[in-house]
């Protein structure tokens, strides 16, 4: 999967406190984002890759649908039937 995120600090579980094990599986079990704090402060969110991955997929779908309104306001689209009639004659199918 394309990856838009630019950078992505990762840090393997086997070097987190004992509690991050049971931490992870929660996240994995309850399949819900958990808001990190520090000091009061939000810092971070967790959530299983899953969720992640799919935000990804979602972002890069609304990039595209954006890019795809933007060219249709400029004018940079073709209408219905002038592209059936290209897919017709490039399958040879004239009908």
């Amino acid at each position: 999967m394309k990856s838009s995120a630019a950078h992505i600090d990762s840090l393997p579980q086997c070097e987190i406190h004992a509690v991050a094990g049971r931490f992870a599986d929660t996240i994995r079990r309850s399949k819900r984002p958990v808001l990190l704090t520090h000091a009061g402060k939000q810092t971070g969110v967790a959530m299983p890759i899953s969720n992640y991955e799919a935000l990804l997929e979602e972002i890069e779908t609304l990039k595209d649908i954006h890019t795809a309104l933007a060219q249709v306001s400029r004018g940079k689209s073709t209408g219905h039937s002038i592209v059936s009639q290209r897919l017709r004659k490039r399958l040879g199918d004239e009908g």
